[in-house]
């Protein structure tokens, strides 16, 4: 097996799609992409899939105004 970067990365997005994680194309969600989720690629966080995350993690009780103070507050 040769190991190199793409057979880790391919690895790694195999395994966190069987614990059932979506897999997206990274220029597909880039900002020019079909699915845009990001202004430019310097920027590390899909903060709407974080904000869902979030909403998900707290199931409902913690909505968007205290998502973004908490987000602000760890993103700077």
């Amino acid at each position: 097996m040769n190991l190199n970067e793409s057979t880790i990365e391919h690895h790694t997005i195999a395994l966190f799609q069987e614990l059932g994680y979506a897999y997206a194309f990274g220029p597909d969600i880039g900002p020019v992409g079909e699915s845009k989720e990001r202004e430019d690629y310097g920027e590390p966080l899909l903060l709407g899939r974080l904000r869902i995350f979030i909403y998900r993690l707290t199931s409902g009780h913690i909505h968007a105004p205290e998502t973004d103070q908490l987000l602000e507050l760890t993103t700077g």
